[in-house]
């Protein structure tokens, strides 16, 4: 893929990810592509929105998703279908878990995640927000599609079909 065709790629999926009015009225940036030292620490997945219908015999698309990633490049993963974060005994767990996947980043925030059991790594795009949408431009968001912004910190994972049409977004904030 060219430089330009990439550029064009991670712009087009940083519009995706965070709201348009991020981008409006002046503001400049709000993403960037994440880099590793981004990634470092453990996320609880706040969001989750798919334009392709979801197996949820098929984990991945679960409702409550950990993450931890640490800086030999190792990443453990918990999914739920009932919440991680309240649950003692799920934290307790996930905490004592061994890591069952490695990770890589590229500078353009390609994130792989590869599974010690499969051959095949899953690959998203990784932006880190760096700012808060303004309150005067959330205010005009509905109250129910507020909570499903991405705050100062947070990352968006956005998975893409074969013709780069983002169909799966997850964003996770560090617990």
């Amino acid at each position: 893929m060219s430089r330009r065709k990439s550029l064009i790629l991670i712009l087009s999926l940083a519009v995706i990810c965070l709201p348009a009015a991020l981008f409006a009225e002046g503001q400049k940036g709000g993403v960037r592509p994440c880099r590793t030292s981004d990634l470092i620490g453990t996320w609880e997945m706040k969001n989750i929105s798919a334009k392709i219908k979801l197996d949820f015999k098929d984990s991945f698309g679960w409702p409550y998703q950990r993450y931890a990633f640490d800086r030999r490049g190792d990443v453990k993963e918990m999914t739920s279908t009932t919440p991680i974060e309240s649950d003692k005994a799920k934290v307790k767990k996930f905490d004592n878990a061994a890591s069952t996947s490695k990770f890589t980043i590229n500078e353009r925030g390609i994130l792989s995640i590869s599974k010690i059991e499969s051959p095949n790594p899953e690959t998203c795009m990784c932006s880190y927000a760096t700012k808060d949408v303004p309150e005067e431009i959330l205010a005009k968001i509905p109250a129910a599609k507020r909570a499903q912004i991405p705050h100062k910190g947070d990352i968006v994972l956005t998975y893409v079909n074969s013709n780069s049409q983002p169909v799966l977004i997850k964003s996770f904030r560090r617990v």
